[in-house]
């Protein structure tokens, strides 16, 4: 069974338990910056991270996986893989942002269009 931390009510991490403290607040400072812009949407409801490590020869891949819920709509989701466990994070959290951004973009559009 997954290991599930809540960094804020809205927030979950899992599978984050096999970082140590300094890597967890590292995690938590970069997820805060990037959560911020995703949370401006009115009907965020829930930000969902999940860590895969992967070990391939004498590296690591640290493998992200992000779902955004949005109250009474649909759930959008990224993966990222990366050597560097921030950067994936960061990656990730950009790509959700992106995502939703088009689709509310997508939903102006045919408003307009009507």
């Amino acid at each position: 069974m997954p290991e599930v931390e809540n960094i804020e009510s809205d927030v979950k991490l899992i599978n984050f338990g096999k970082l140590d403290q300094i890597e967890i607040e590292k995690v938590k400072k970069i997820i805060s910056s990037g959560i911020k812009k995703i949370k401006n949407h009115r009907n965020f409801q829930l930000l969902k991270l999940n860590l895969r490590i992967h070990k391939h020869s004498t590296e690591y891949i640290h493998e992200i996986e992000g779902e955004v819920l949005i109250k009474n709509q649909k759930s959008f989701n990224s993966i990222v893989s990366d050597k560097n466990l921030y950067k994936a994070i960061s990656k990730v959290i950009t790509k959700l942002k992106n995502e939703i951004d088009h689709s509310f973009e997508k939903e102006i559009e045919k408003k307009l269009k009507k």
